[in-house]
């Protein structure tokens, strides 16, 4: 969802600590990578499969 809008990486977090979900955590493989294609405006199919690339799970799946 949050791939949709163009937010910074903390509006990014406080939208997930809206949803009560846990915000990213870099150290995590995966949400480096989600940080990275929120950072640099990625498009979700592109990121999905940089995820699948790096053998991480993926968004649309």
């Amino acid at each position: 969802m949050i791939f949709g809008f163009p937010l910074t990486l903390e509006d990014a977090n406080r939208v997930l600590k809206i949803a009560k979900v846990r915000d990213f955590y870099v150290r995590d493989r995966r949400d480096s990578i989600l940080v990275f294609g929120l950072m640099n405006r990625i498009a979700v199919h592109e990121l999905d499969d940089l995820l699948y690339e790096m053998g991480e799970s993926t968004i649309l799946t």
